[in-house]
């Protein structure tokens, strides 16, 4: 069932949430409705966890051979489609931001992985080209400042790779205004994120085009708004990559010292 992708940026997400309860309170009429899995599902909702919402809608089709599609109208699952990607991507909106955790912090990249490369999910044929797009740009944003081998086990090392290097194209300079307020919620305004350090690192393939994307942004910040200062610890992360080395001590890039020479190392190295 294809359905419309709505990002309610300026709705309170209380509407947004009762849509939801109201939907479950009408599957829960139906015989067929395991009426614990509602009670979780509603507990979700409560507490604006889109992820376990997500995963509880997915999850009944395996579990119990019923889809969605069953017990759910299209409005239904319009309804619980909006409330998902919404508190996703706007997860600031929600009343209280610590019921969202992880999530708050990695609205994008959840939604990519469970439903924009997942065939399995409802909500996989919803998913437009122009949302993939920007759940592409999100999650680049927002898994810089995890860049840090003992942060999660390392996991944005994973998911920037798999940014950079499966998807360049959708990175769009044009969303660095509202990247960096992602990047910047999510710490790393502060810095200590690292493109390659001991034992974890993005490739090489994967940090070129970080700094083609860089590089695009850098000569239009003017135009997008965005001053030098704020800019920098990105331009910093990739300064700080052209002097690392592998385990055996050879440098992960052998022209690193024409690299250096650059246009834009020299600017922010002023």
């Amino acid at each position: 069932m294809k359905l419309d992708v709505n990002l309610f940026e300026s709705v309170d997400p209380r509407v947004l949430q009762s849509r939801v309860f109201m939907a479950l309170e009408n599957a829960s009429r139906w015989g067929h409705v395991d009426k614990e899995w509602l009670s979780v599902l509603k507990r979700d909702v409560k507490q604006y966890r889109f992820w376990h919402v997500v995963n509880g809608i997915d999850d009944n089709r395996d579990m119990m051979d019923k889809s969605a599609e069953s017990i759910f109208d299209q409005e239904e699952l319009q309804s619980i489609f909006d409330f998902v990607v919404t508190t996703a991507v706007y997860g600031s909106n929600v009343p209280n931001k610590m019921v969202v955790a992880p999530g708050f912090f990695r609205g994008h990249s959840i939604l990519h992985e469970k439903i924009s490369v997942n065939p399995k999910s409802v909500f996989y044929e919803s998913v437009t080209p122009e949302f993939a797009k920007r759940l592409n740009n999100g999650r680049f944003w927002e898994e810089l400042p995890e860049l840090i081998p003992n942060i999660n086990g390392g996991r944005g090392y994973g998911a920037l790779e798999d940014v950079l290097v499966q998807y360049p194209s959708d990175l769009d300079p044009n969303f660095a205004e509202t990247g960096l307020g992602l990047f910047e919620r999510n710490g790393g305004a502060k810095g200590g994120f690292s493109l390659t350090t001991t034992g974890r690192s993005l490739s090489v393939r994967a940090m070129e085009n970080y700094r083609i994307f860089i590089e695009e942004i850098d000569t239009r910040l003017e135009e997008l708004g965005i001053p030098r200062e704020r800019f920098a610890p990105l331009v910093s992360a990739y300064m700080g990559a052209l002097g690392s080395t592998d385990r055996d001590g050879i440098p992960v890039f052998s022209d690193w010292r024409e690299r250096g020479k650059s246009t834009l190392i020299q600017k922010y190295s002023e």
